[in-house]
């Protein structure tokens, strides 16, 4: 079942989903899909975490 998979991490919210959802729950119908995008967001800070750390910002150029 979809709500069992997405519970478990094995499928995210699509926009279609997230539209499903969003009229069985009456909550703003991009809520999902921020909460998706806000968890695919800390599961790339974890998962890039030792590269992120060598990554140095680049100097403003003087134009």
């Amino acid at each position: 079942m979809l709500t069992t998979d997405i519970i478990s991490g094995k499928h995210g919210i699509t926009a279609e989903t997230g539209l499903h959802r969003w009229h069985f729950f009456s909550i703003s119908d991009g809520w999902w899909l921020q909460r998706q995008a806000k968890y695919n967001t800390e599961m790339a800070k974890d998962t890039m975490a030792d590269v992120s750390s060598k990554i140095h910002p680049q100097e403003p150029i003087a134009v």
